[in-house]
């Protein structure tokens, strides 16, 4: 098994080499050339769904709160702020990860940008949840 030495040098050298290729990006952007590779995201939209994010587990925290008023049994609330940047980055993550063809549909096309902000933010608050219950038990 690999020191944990080992493990972060590892991620510090992916670290640079993605800070490396966004810089390169940015350059790009600055001249006359196209960036090599296109943004992958629309900001407005990207804006929308964070905002909508912060919404959706603010009002989902308030019902989880009024509802565990009556239990004496607390249970860990997956609803909190944290699990919008969980959310986040797997929305980023994914849409950063797609071949240039396959991400222009999310660019520009409104409900498959909506599905996958939606299908993010179901797996966002499920592994919220779950990360919070495994430190409950430990």
């Amino acid at each position: 098994m690999a020191s944990k030495r080992d493990i972060v040098e590892a991620l510090l050298e992916r670290e640079s080499h993605q800070r490396d290729r966004a810089r390169g990006i940015i350059a790009a952007a600055g001249t006359s050339q196209q960036p090599s590779i296109p943004p992958c995201q629309n900001p407005v939209w990207r804006e929308r769904v964070v905002n909508w994010y912060f919404s959706v587990i603010s009002a989902m925290n308030r019902q989880h709160q009024a509802s565990a008023s009556g239990n004496r049994v607390q249970i860990a609330n997956p609803f909190n702020r944290i699990s919008v940047h969980v959310t986040t980055a797997l929305l980023d993550n994914h849409l950063l990860s797609l071949p240039p063809e396959r991400s222009f549909r999310y660019r520009s096309d409104r409900s498959a940008y909506q599905l996958v902000a939606t299908t993010s933010l179901l797996i966002g608050m499920r592994l919220t949840r779950q990360d919070l219950l495994d430190k409950s038990i430990v």
